[in-house]
């Protein structure tokens, strides 16, 4: 071997060792691979949902909301549909849980029940189709009656969770709610266009109110004008009707005088209209003092009434008429 070719060699080695000294180096200062990833606790992310329990209702909504609300915090935590079955039954309690379990018992394999089979099982169950037809009803039939806008629109939007095919579009739903107001609302906001709902339900309130404050004010100035009718007026007639006056009357030399409690013992109810200063007598006042006069001298009535009637005749000139037939 030549020189050269030894000083070729040497220096194809020195280069190779330089090479691994350069990837050796590359490779200490690169990080380690990270670690593989833990499983996740599906389980810890679901319960960290706070998923509500469920026991019994006689509302069959209540079990359809618990169970929407199960099916969130699932989806949230990402569970598997095997995981599904597993932890959302696990929020049962008392006679719903009693009836899971003995379900359950009842598969020929529980181990293959899917979440979908859970949920209408669960909803056969404690949703009825009995009590939504009854309910589906009674909200078609729903109307304001004594209620107060407020409460109407609760009970509405209550209900109409029963009836979805009723209020699936805006405009639906404003029909719905607009016929069941009371007359005086209905017929005052049929007759203008609302962009939405919540609109048309604002409206009503404030319709509402104004409608009361009218009827308030109303009913004070009737109120105001019923007491100004009925307000005692007081005159002289009165004076007299609420305190009678005592009357004296002169039999001979002797004086016949009458309490005022005597008087007002014996007083009886005046149907006729009396001049205010006229004082008002009772029926014994009366006769005493018809007593008293008939006891003053006075002319004898036929005699009174015979005179009267010639000087009449006289003054109308039939007398002397008559006596001239006779002359004749």
């Amino acid at each position: 071997m030549t020189m050269e070719q030894l000083i070729m060699n040497q220096t194809q080695v020195i280069q190779a060792l330089g090479q691994a000294v350069a990837a050796m180096h590359q490779a200490q200062q690169q990080p380690p691979p990270p670690p593989p990833p833990q499983p996740r606790d599906r389980r810890a992310d679901f319960l960290k949902g706070h998923p509500p329990v469920f026991t019994h209702s006689a509302d069959p909504m209540d079990a359809e909301d618990w169970l929407r609300a199960i099916e969130r915090e699932l989806d949230v935590a990402q569970c598997t549909n095997q995981e599904k079955v597993l932890y959302g039954p696990h929020q049962l309690r008392g006679a719903a849980q009693q009836w899971w379990e003995s379900y359950r018992l009842a598969h020929n394999n529980p181990n293959t029940i899917t979440w979908q089979e859970f949920t209408e099982r669960f909803r056969a169950h404690h949703v009825p189709a009995g009590v939504m037809s009854l309910k589906k009803e009674e909200f078609l039939a729903l109307t304001q009656g004594a209620m107060s806008v407020s409460e109407y629109r609760d009970k509405f939007l209550q209900l109409s969770r029963y009836c979805p095919e009723e209020v699936d579009t805006d405009p639906k739903k404003q029909y719905r709610f607009l016929k069941g107001l009371v007359d005086p609302l209905r017929y005052q906001l049929r007759n203008h266009t609302f962009p939405n709902c919540q609109h048309l339900i604002d409206r009503a309130i404030v319709t509402e109110n104004t409608r009361r404050e009218m009827e308030e004010k109303k009913r004070k100035k009737k109120a105001q004008h019923s007491s100004n009718n009925t307000r005692p007026k007081y005159s002289g007639s009165t004076y007299y009707q609420n305190h009678p006056t005592q009357s004296t009357g002169q039999q001979g030399n002797g004086q016949v005088q009458h309490s005022n409690n005597q008087a007002q013992h014996h007083q009886t109810p005046i149907s006729t209209p009396v001049k205010a200063g006229t004082p008002v007598r009772s029926k014994k006042q009366l006769l005493q003092m018809w007593w008293n006069r008939s006891l003053v001298p006075a002319v004898p009535a036929k005699k009174y009434t015979a005179t009267k009637h010639k000087r009449r005749l006289h003054h109308s000139g039939f007398g002397q008429r008559r006596g001239t037939r006779r002359d004749k």
